[in-house]
């Protein structure tokens, strides 16, 4: 150990009536030279402000008797040498004091020995020690109780937001009480706890494999961290941290403080992070008793524990001071080797303990007899701010605790919204982002692409982002992905290709855009709040429209106009075998007036025929059987003329259009049309990794299209069914109806949205922001501005409504046209059997 003595004369320049009255006081008495031991550990004290705590605030000035000194005697003591520490202060003889500054395990040590030499101890503990264990006998705390330190804590972490889990990182030079303490603190607040001790080992700061845990609180979402270890293990755990990426604005870090300063903590915190370090509170103002023991008064590296010592150095004088005046005081007297205590000490120790309200004109000191702890100032939490996103990062105090109250109090406001961690996201600051997002009209349109992917676009993702911008206060520029991809995994890369790659290797900040959301992707990055419900389609080229040539006869189907002519037949021979066999015919009762047409079946037919065309007939049957089935023919006649004509106009001014291809199935059971699918999307991923069905039957024949290939281009192709968002195709097929149209099956219906990094520390508002945009509607009207209507181009067959034009009636001038035809070849055969033949024309048989 270093032993080092130092020592104060008397102020010479003492005014002279004090000099009067205080050596009236103690006329009587030589001068006394008090001297107290400051045991350190591992130099976590500097030495210089020891010498300066003694010269500048004890013996220069007026708590010490004129006449009198007081002196000290430095121990410092590597770490794990508590045992050294007691060997080197037991060799000291005149002590009248202890101040100890150092870990639990050694102020344990030195406060067995002050009890044994019963020497007023104040102890300064740099860690969490036992408060129960160590505030006892002969030792004063001169810091907060742990207690108040656990309670203070805890009502940080579960102030800004709410806190499921909270991961606790400590060492072993930390008190197990006070972690369970700290847990069941939590605990009563809802919030578990995770616990990762983080020890020195011979070859690394912390533990090996503290990043890989770091990393495993990504996964769980951990966002909570509370921090207590050695100063030099505490700052370790930060710059791990910053490498595993729990350092984001999402991420809220509490150090207690263990002899850590402001400039310690900035050292290892990136701009926006959001570092908190709780500790006892520490003056802000450079006073003149400030600028005594801290001349250049940097107060970023000031430690609470510098502080505190120079209040222990002050409040052991102002004891001793008091105690002078005391009957029966002597100097110290103690020893080891033989063990003697002081007879002094326990006088001394009760003028600690009764220090109330000690103005340091730095601060207050106070005995608190509960704890036994110098507890007055209160604890204050002092985190890291970025004014704005580009601003350098800052300490400052956003909060204290009250002891006495267990109330926390916030000074930072932001927003209207008091904040313990000033750098909690709540917007962008005004930083420019970088947001990829790949054509997709009319979500996304690009109205210009530069050479370095740079996009100016326009369409509903335009609009979000407006939105979003002013709410989260960002600008933000949009590019295309490099590849032109969307995003796929790439065989034996950890990256994906298209944006989905951009946003893995910090390229982007998001995506946006319909981006399908798929376990594949989600794996590596995360998801918005959905913007809708997206399906795969099928836009396929028009066939030529059905000819109207015979939309005359389309009334009826052919079955119906055969049934007609049959029936037609069957009516004209029944009527005739009626009218041949019955007794009442004309002809049969051979009136004069009877004519043989009544017993002619030709003659029935051309009736019957006439009849149904509504020309009316030549003759009426005599009998009553015969009429009655032409009664009934008239009445037929009647209906079917009733259901043609009403549905005659109707296929005569519209055009009817059957589509071969409505379904995938349809697709891949010809070969005349191939399917054509984006490379990089996540339908391509979907039929690529299909092992059956249908969907492997797709991925056998699909045509790949490259990042700037487009399906459907500027030229209709007959051979090319293009699959794609469903949106998509459908603005494509509602602006190009007289081209293509889309099948009926819509397949592989997912959630779509936009995209952030893994684990983003914006993605909480953003999603906040989304959800607003559902709840109001606002995503429902700027969808119906973008799609008006899905109704056109969506089924398997189209109807154009049209006035009749000749195409229209064509069929019918055509069926006429034979008929004349026709009768023009009976004409020929009448005249050749009666020409060549030379018959006569009733020797014909159907005559």
């Amino acid at each position: 150990a270093r032993l080092k003595f130092k020592g104060g004369a008397a102020n010479s320049n003492m005014a002279e009536a004090m000099a009067i009255i205080l050596g009236l006081l103690v006329a009587q008495a030589s001068a006394v030279n008090l001297k107290v031991g400051v045991i350190t550990e591992a130099w976590n004290l500097n030495s210089s402000l020891i010498d300066v705590a003694f010269a500048r605030r004890v013996n220069y000035n007026w708590r010490v008797l004129q006449g009198h000194t007081l002196s000290y005697v430095h121990v410092n003591v590597s770490s794990c040498s508590s045992h050294q520490a007691v060997r080197t202060v037991c060799s000291e003889s005149g002590l009248s004091g202890l101040i100890g500054v150092g870990s639990c395990s050694l102020l344990d040590e030195v406060s067995s020995l002050s009890k044994s030499l019963q020497l007023p101890l104040i102890a300064l503990p740099t860690g969490l020690c036992d408060s129960a264990r160590l505030s006892k006998d002969m030792t004063i705390v001169g810091s907060h109780s742990s207690a108040n330190i656990v309670a203070a804590a805890a009502s940080v972490i579960t102030s800004d937001s709410v806190a499921r889990d909270v991961a606790i990182l400590y060492d072993k030079q930390q008190s197990t009480a006070v972690l369970q303490n700290l847990q069941s603190s939590l605990s009563s607040a809802g919030v578990s706890s995770l616990t990762f001790r983080v020890d020195d080992t011979v070859n690394a700061s912390v533990t090996p494999d503290l990043v890989h845990h770091l990393k495993r609180l990504v996964k769980k979402k951990v966002f909570k961290l509370l921090l207590f270890a050695s100063p030099r293990n505490a700052l370790s755990v930060l710059r791990l941290a910053r490498e595993a990426a729990v350092m984001q604005q999402n991420y809220f870090w509490l150090v207690l403080d263990t002899g850590l300063s402001k400039a310690d903590v900035l050292s290892v915190t990136p701009a926006n992070a959001n570092v908190a370090l709780l500790r006892g509170s520490v003056f802000t103002e450079c006073t003149a008793a400030v600028m005594d023991v801290f001349p250049q008064c940097q107060t970023d590296w000031l430690r609470t524990l510098d502080a505190r010592f120079v209040d222990a150095v002050e409040a052991m004088a102002k004891a001793l001071n008091d105690s002078l005046l005391d009957p029966g005081f002597s100097p110290g007297n103690a020893s080891c080797a033989p063990l003697r205590h002081w007879t002094s000490g326990s006088t001394v120790l009760n003028r600690l303990m009764s220090i109330s309200d000690y103005d340091t004109q730095r601060g207050l000191i106070s005995f608190n007899s509960s704890t036994r702890h110098f507890s007055s100032q209160r604890v204050e939490v002092v985190a890291s701010y970025n004014e704005l996103w580009s601003s350098p990062v800052s300490m400052l105090r956003s909060a204290q605790f009250d002891a006495s109250s267990g109330a926390l109090s916030k000074q930072f406001r932001y927003k209207g919204v008091s904040l313990a961690f000033p750098n909690t996201f709540m917007g962008f600051k005004n930083q420019t982002i970088v947001v990829c997002t790949p054509e997709s009209p009319p979500m996304t349109n690009f109205e210009k692409r530069f050479s370095n992917s740079t996009v100016i676009i326009n369409g509903m993702t335009f609009d979000l982002l407006n939105i979003l911008a002013s709410k989260l206060e960002f600008r933000f520029y949009t590019k295309d992905s490099d590849d032109g991809n969307w995003g796929a995994p790439v065989p034996n890369q950890p990256y994906f290709n298209g944006c989905v790659g951009e946003l893995q290797r910090g390229l982007v900040t998001i995506a946006a855009g319909p981006f399908t959301r798929t376990t594949t992707r989600d794996s590596v990055i995360d998801y918005s709040t959905p913007l809708f419900q997206e399906s795969n389609g099928i836009l396929l080229p028009r066939p030529p429209p059905a000819s109207k040539m015979w939309n005359v006869y389309l009334p009826f189907n052919y079955d119906v106009w055969i049934s007609v002519i049959v029936l037609l037949f069957i009516c004209s021979f029944i009527t005739w075998i009626l009218a041949y066999f019955s007794p009442f015919t004309a002809y049969n009762l051979k009136e004069e007036y009877a004519i043989a047409d009544e017993v002619w079946f030709q003659e029935y037919v051309w009736s019957v025929v006439g009849s149904f065309l509504q020309q009316g007939q030549d003759f009426y049957p005599f009998a009553m059987s015969p009429r009655t089935i032409l009664a009934f023919w008239w009445m037929f006649t009647v209906i079917i003329y009733g259901a043609y004509t009403g549905d005659l106009t109707a296929h005569l001014t519209v055009t009817i259009t059957d589509y071969p291809i409505k379904t995938l199935s349809d697709l891949v059971s010809q070969t005349a049309i191939k399917p054509y699918v984006p490379a990089g999307t996540n339908l391509y991923t979907l039929f690529k990794e299909s092992n059956s069905g249908v969907y492997k039957q797709v991925a056998d024949v699909m045509v790949d299209l490259g990042p700037y290939d487009y399906c459907p281009d500027s030229v209709v192709r007959q051979e090319r069914a293009c699959l794609n968002d469903y949106t998509y195709l459908l603005a494509i097929a509602m602006k190009n109806c007289t081209q293509y149209y889309l099948a009926e099956e819509t397949f592989n219906t997912a959630t779509v949205a936009f995209m952030y990094p893994d684990d983003a520390y914006f993605a909480e508002y953003f999603d906040f922001y989304m959800q607003k945009l559902l709840e109001t509607g606002l995503m429902q009207r700027l969808f119906k501005i973008y799609w008006s209507s899905d109704i056109v181009c969506t089924v398997g067959k189209s109807t154009e409504a049209n006035s009749i034009n000749f195409k229209g009636v064509e069929g019918c001038f055509i069926v006429t046209g034979c008929l004349y035809g026709v009768g023009l070849i009976l004409l020929l055969l009448e005249l050749a059997w009666t020409k060549l033949a030379k018959k006569q024309p009733l020797d014909c048989v159907i005559y």
